[in-house]
């Protein structure tokens, strides 16, 4: 078996590869290498993803960015959670455990090399189930990695309409009912997007962030993957106008709730756009024949070791709305400077005994 960087020449068989993994979902792809890359200019990133070969086969692949956040050297995608390795289908248990093995040795001679303080990763939670049972459980730990695992929301889409809409909050089909008569839908995928109607979704992000939070590239590609059938947008139009869009991944099967924005100064602004659009969004992915919609981590208190904001926990409220089941999202943190660990950890054991004093 041979390490490779992932240099062009590979960028194609890497893709394919990807598709056919049990452990590989959208952020594995070059697509989403590439909006990584560009999405925090400041953090510095460069790849450092390899894979593994077999008689000039691929069996494994690892995504690896090295960033520099905060002054912290780490291995992460855009200050976040990186995933972790994929391998090809057809090994056996025994196999992926060596490679497994072999990749994250490798990970940490890199690491070394670059004198990387931490790496972060998590499982995908819309990749396939793999032969080794490896989603069962948070395999990082065997590695070296402190479990530092949340959850998420995953919503089967393989029912009748009906029983999806009768799985919603009863508050959430209320909002929806009051919404239809409010606003206009439409959905926009490969067939129906223009770059028009995508400029409109990004000027409505800018203006709802308050400003551009993130380099013209990261849309140009988000442009890219609904014109290749890996992404979907949603568009609300109030008296003539767009004044709220919701953005979707869309790969294998399974989507993900990537982004939305509202306008602020839009009169409609709490009369259950987000709510409608993505009720509309899940009837269209019911119709497209796909099969899971994970719209996103679930936070419920201030605990340890991640204390929740009020608006996390808001915002989880709100996806959970849409039905569904709370799964765990199995990740980690491997650290390689101990003063850096005991640094923040102190911080949140600190920030967590204040809040059991204050309940704030």
């Amino acid at each position: 078996m041979n390490v490779r960087d992932l240099s062009a020449e590979w960028r194609s068989e890497w893709d394919e590869f990807c598709r056919e993994s049990p452990d590989a979902w959208f952020r594995h792809t070059t697509d989403w290498l590439d909006y990584t890359l560009n999405y925090k200019p400041e953090f510095e990133p460069a790849s450092a993803s390899f894979v593994v070969t077999h008689s000039k086969e691929i069996i494994a692949v690892c995504p690896l960015i090295l960033e520099t956040v905060d002054g912290v050297r780490q291995f992460s995608y855009a200050g976040g959670y990186g995933p972790t390795p994929a391998f090809a289908a057809d090994l056996s248990e025994g196999e992926r455990d060596s490679i497994a093995g072999m990749i994250f040795d490798e990970v940490d001679e890199r690491a070394d090399e670059h004198g990387v303080q931490r790496v972060k990763m998590q499982h995908p939670s819309l990749a396939g189930e793999t032969p080794a049972g490896t989603e069962s459980y948070n395999y990082l730990v065997r590695y070296g990695f402190v479990d530092t695992s949340i959850n998420t929301q995953l919503v089967d889409l393989d029912r009748d309409i009906d029983d999806i809409r009768a799985d919603l909050r009863r508050d959430y089909r209320r909002s929806i009912d009051d919404a239809e008569d409010t606003f206009e839908i439409t959905v926009f995928d490969s067939e129906t997007v223009t770059e028009s109607i995508h400029d409109e979704y990004k000027q409505c992000h800018i203006k709802d962030a308050g400003g551009q939070t993130r380099p013209d590239e990261t849309f140009d590609l988000m442009y890219d993957w609904i014109t290749a059938d890996e992404a979907f947008l949603v568009g609300a139009k109030h008296e003539g106008k767009y004044v709220g869009f919701s953005y979707f991944l869309a790969y294998d099967g399974g989507v993900y709730y990537a982004s939305s924005a509202r306008d602020p100064d839009s009169d409609t602004y709490d009369l259950g756009i987000g709510h409608l659009l993505q009720w509309e969004a899940m009837k269209w992915m019911v119709e497209r024949g796909l099969d899971t919609y994970e719209p996103g981590w679930q936070f419920f208190d201030r605990t340890f070791p991640h204390l929740a904001s009020e608006k996390e926990v808001n915002i989880s409220q709100f996806k959970r709305g849409v039905g569904g089941t709370t799964r765990p999202l199995s990740r980690g943190e491997k650290y390689y400077d101990g003063d850096l660990f005991r640094d923040e950890y102190t911080e949140k054991v600190e920030r967590y005994a204040e809040h059991l004093g204050t309940g704030e």
